[in-house]
């Protein structure tokens, strides 16, 4: 500036030539001139300025050096009624002034020359007195504290924010509280758009804004309205990168409190993560403030301010999926207390019945039919409750071999041949080629079994049920269509899930806990496959498909396990029965008896090895589960004791896992059956005690 000074056409102005300014203006210029400090010099009546270098960022490329010499009004006629009055104070009374973080609006580093940037500052203003003792002029020292006032303003945003996250809420309720935040910094964040996926939905749409009026929010509900008001939405959701885009002109209506009465022109638009995950789970579209330049410092506020967004809907999105496991854990809880009540009720009243005298004949047959149908439903609900904890633990083992897509079909009908006929259905199968995959044929059975018994429960009578078989893309396909009451839009995405059915009445007229299809599905992964369902909606049918590799061999690999044989008949045994449930003991002992064989029962782990002695038994059935000491161990100290060690044992137990089997044979058992025991494995297990 001492150049530009130097060259300056002085004569041109009041002040004239440079040689004849006054001493003290001289003096105070070359104090202005030699400052780090932005300052500037208004002198004379009209107060005109000079001013450093340090002072040129205050003014922008837009003023300097036009201003130079020009009168405060002239060079700042936006702002000069604000800064004017401090001068033309001191100018008249002679007093020092000193105003601190004062908000001014200048142009200077936006494009629009229109729109006054926001600008905070502390000014020092000094009196500067002429040879004869008048006030000629101001001095002021200037400091922009712009940084850390907009600073402040933000951090205050993001404060409220962080503490927004941590209330409860749903989805929208997170986000309305977001806006609700931003809607109160107007000055950086003109307006907001939060898009995500409320509850039930699929799609991102509009959740939550800010200081956008009613009828453009509903004209921006989706990211298809977005794209027709030219908002890149699909190009963030897609790419998963922020972008910044021009604003068409908006109806605007400015918010004198909390925000600029110009419309912004530009926003941001950003995409909201879950932690540790990179899908999209939403978007935030923040506009930029027309009175702040979009630099570095800004950019970073949008940051964070997305980041504190995506913490109010990850921690929404986890509160919605607690609730919802917790409402599903709920509902399965009641599920589970009626599909047991159901069979309890009828087992409850064939024991009373049979407690009763003069039954005989076909009502004692009867009643024993009741008890063994009853039975069975409890033991497949049981076995499903199992399936599912093993699988959900990675418990399960697959036996596979190559097996064709038409045996496991065969396989899986002889299971729901009779409720197929009760609901008198229109059954047709069609297999394309001979399709052979790598599989558990066990599993792949349990599979197609659960999916045949849904199309049956829920097609009414008369209804129609196709089965296909073929192959594509590497996989062997099952495909199960039927034309019943088909599936809602909102539910088929979440048919696999735990706990999961179409309609849940109070009469639980279909029955089943809900877990089918869960199962299917995480079977279908475990084999490398796939599961999924469509439906054209509620009363269309619904068709499940089944996808499971196929087998990279032509033969079959393993022979059929040859059917068991039936178990050899002999004299009678003496059985001793170790449990530590006394029915379970009793009922099992009577059972024997009822066979034929001088059975008693002990409950107590501690009197085995004397009760063994005095009954000299040809076999034992042990709970593994015993208190004090388990089945395994009990087995040990029988094989380590010389006068019983010859005896043969059979472990009875819940768990019936492979490792389970494995563990009880290390131990010394010689069989292994998993409760219920049946009648026919206890037949087969005790022929080996005649050998």
């Amino acid at each position: 500036m001492s150049g530009r000074m130097r060259d300056f056409d002085w004569d041109a102005t009041p002040f004239g030539a440079l040689a004849d300014w006054p001493p003290p203006l001289r003096a105070a210029l070359s104090l202005c001139l030699g400052s780090q400090s932005p300052a500037a010099i208004w002198w004379g009546d009209d107060a005109r300025v000079l001013y450093n270098d340090a002072y040129i960022p205050f003014l922008g490329a837009g003023k300097h050096p036009g201003v130079l010499g020009l009168p405060g009004a002239a060079g700042w006629p936006g702002t000069w009624a604000q800064l004017g009055a401090h001068v033309e104070g001191v100018l008249h009374s002679g007093d020092a002034a000193l105003s601190e973080d004062e908000h001014v609006f200048l142009a200077r580093h936006l494009d629009q020359q229109d729109v006054q940037e926001e600008v905070y500052a502390s000014f020092a203003y000094e009196p500067l007195y002429a040879d004869d003792g008048t006030i000629a002029g101001v001095f002021c020292l200037c400091s922009e504290t712009t940084p850390r006032m907009q600073g402040e303003r933000r951090l205050t945003t993001l404060r409220a924010l962080s503490a927004c996250a941590a209330e409860t809420g749903s989805v929208v309720a997170a986000c309305e509280c977001a806006t609700d935040i931003l809607a109160a910094n107007g000055y950086d964040v003109p307006f907001s758009a939060i898009y995500a996926v409320p509850l039930g939905r699929t799609d991102l749409e509009l959740v939550a804004s800010s200081h956008l009026d009613a009828p453009l929010v509903a004209r921006l509900h989706t990211l298809a309205d977005a794209r027709a008001h030219a908002w890149p939405l699909d190009e963030v959701l897609a790419q998963g990168e922020t972008r910044e885009f021009a604003l068409p002109s908006l109806d605007w209506r400015g918010d004198a409190d909390s925000g600029w009465p110009e419309a912004p022109r530009s926003a941001l638009a950003i995409p909201l993560r879950r932690a540790g995950v990179q899908d999209v789970i939403g978007i935030a579209v923040l506009g930029v403030s027309p009175r702040c330049a979009l630099d570095d410092s800004y950019r970073a506020f949008f940051d964070l301010v997305a980041a504190s967004v995506e913490a109010v809907v990850a921690s929404a999105l986890g509160r919605e999926a607690l609730q919802a496991a917790n409402r599903q854990k709920t509902e399965f809880l009641a599920m589970l207390a009626h599909e047991l009540r159901n069979p309890l009720a009828p087992i409850r009243h064939v024991a009373d019945r049979l407690g009763a005298e003069g039954l005989t004949g076909p009502q004692a047959a009867r009643c024993i039919e009741i008890l063994r149908r009853q039975a069975a439903v409890l033991s497949r609900l049981v076995d499903d409750l199992l399936d599912m904890s093993r699988i959900t633990l990675g418990r399960v083992q697959l036996h596979k071999r190559g097996v064709l897509l038409q045996e496991i079909i065969a396989q899986s009908l002889e299971s729901v041949d009779a409720l197929i006929r009760e609901r008198q259905h229109r059954l047709t199968v069609t297999s394309e080629g001979a399709a052979r995959v790598d599989g558990d044929p066990q599993r792949l059975v349990q599979c197609l079994v659960n999916v045949l018994t849904n199309a049956a429960k829920y097609t009414g009578k008369g209804g129609e049920l196709h089965i296909e078989s073929f192959e594509r893309d590497g996989f062997g396909v099952l495909r199960v269509r039927d034309t019943g009451q088909g599936i809602a839009p909102e539910l088929i995405e979440h048919i696999f899930d735990l706990f999961v059915q179409s309609e849940r009445t109070l009469d639980r007229a279909q029955g089943g806990l809900g877990l089918g299809l869960s199962l299917v599905k995480k079977v279908m992964e475990l084999h490398g496959g796939h599961a999924y369902a469509s439906s054209d909606g509620v009363g269309h049918g619904t068709t499940v498909t089944l996808e499971v590799p196929l087998a990279d061999y032509d033969a079959v690999l393993h022979e059929h396990e040859p059917e068991a044989a039936p178990p050899e008949t002999g004299g009678p045994l003496r059985v001793l029965v170790v449990d530590d449930n006394a029915d379970a003991a009793d009922s099992l002992a009577m059972l024997l008896e009822a066979e034929g064989h001088a059975a008693t029962a002990v409950y107590d782990a501690d009197a085995v090895l004397a009760c063994a002695r005095q009954f000299a038994p040809d076999a034992i059935v042990l709970d593994i589960g015993l208190p004090k000491i388990d089945g395994y161990q009990m087995a040990q100290r029988i094989r380590a004791t010389p006068d019983l060690a010859h005896i043969t044992l059979i472990a009875a137990t819940g768990y019936g896992q492979p490792e389970d089997r494995a563990r009880a044979f290390e131990a010394g058992f010689g069989d292994h059956l998993v409760k219920p025991v049946t009648l026919d494995a206890l037949r087969r297990a005790l022929a080996k005690a005649r050998r």
